[in-house]
């Protein structure tokens, strides 16, 4: 007998608010970093190089990926809202309304 809901689905809910959280801590922590290379007079050579395009890469990245992540409850309500149908409804009304 297959699970109405998968396991993995179940596991990998709670993760997702701390997908979300690490995501965010990483792009504060790129744009501190960022705030300190173009504001601070030692490291005038360095805002042209290779790190400073990176870190503008993993502040972008990881702040998009915040930002677009659905939470914990959306991702509930898509899995219910996909797998509802009429017939699941109407037997939901007729088993507790009546």
């Amino acid at each position: 007998m297959e699970p109405i809901i998968s396991p993995w689905v179940i596991y990998a809910l709670p993760l997702v608010n701390v997908f979300i959280g690490v995501m965010m801590a990483v792009a504060l922590l790129a744009l501190a970093m960022l705030i300190i290379a173009y504001t601070d007079k030692a490291f005038t050579e360095d805002r042209g190089t290779v790190l400073t395009k990176t870190l503008w890469a993993v502040f972008i990245i990881s702040g998009l990926l915040a930002i677009l992540t659905p939470s914990k409850n959306t991702l509930i309500a898509m899995y219910i809202a996909n797998h509802a149908t009429p017939e699941n409804i109407q037997m939901l009304i007729n088993t507790f309304i009546k």
